[in-house]
């Protein structure tokens, strides 16, 4: 009698344990996954965020000197007025720059980046020349890119310092030719010597 009332005892126990189990998997298991980006969020959000409002509530020289509670946001209040002798304080320069840049620039930069986009795609001359221009920067490294000019401005095999050295000599020759003429029509001499590029 015991053998066939035991499988109907343990029964509910596993079912509990088992439901009991699952619960713990549901609730534990998208804390898991969201731990690595909860974590990041607290680190560079949320804990600055706070940091920061503790730290406007002190006066700072190199370190943290006295705490002054709600005063360098009376400053900052005060700085909206302007200076004594006219013109913007600091806190109104501030927002008058931030103002200009949200209004004048960010419109600007998006007017050119359309542009920009629709000639990468649009049927002109030159396109082929064109995009890989533009994507050049992007797909070459910083590395590359620092090999590739450092190899350019080379004093002794450098292409563009080759270049800039012929253009030199050119503007060195035409400065001395233009000289005006002393002793008898022989040209003056005496010129500075330009620097020459290493």
């Amino acid at each position: 009698m015991v053998s066939d009332f035991a499988p109907r005892s343990v029964a509910p126990v596993v079912a509990r344990r088992h439901r009991r189990r699952r619960r713990v998997e549901r609730m534990w298991l998208p804390i898991g996954f969201l731990a690595p980006t909860l974590g990041l969020l607290f680190t560079f959000d949320v804990y600055p965020l706070f940091l920061g409002g503790w730290i406007s509530l002190w006066r700072w020289g190199i370190r943290a000197e006295k705490f002054v509670g709600l005063d360098n946001y009376h400053r900052i209040i005060e700085g909206l007025g302007g200076r004594p002798g006219g013109g913007p304080g600091e806190v109104s320069q501030s927002l008058l720059v931030t103002f200009f840049f949200t209004v004048v620039t960010v419109p600007v930069t998006l007017v050119l980046a359309f542009v920009v986009a629709n000639m990468l795609f649009a049927k002109i001359r030159g396109l082929a020349v064109l995009r890989t221009a533009y994507f050049i920067p992007y797909i070459t490294s910083t590395v590359a890119a620092g090999l590739a000019f450092g190899f350019l401005f080379n004093p002794t095999v450098g292409v563009l310092n080759a270049v800039l050295k012929a253009m030199e000599s050119r503007s060195r020759i035409s400065s001395n030719s233009s000289m005006p003429r002393t002793n008898g029509g022989s040209s003056s001499t005496r010129c500075t010597k330009a620097p020459t590029l290493s």
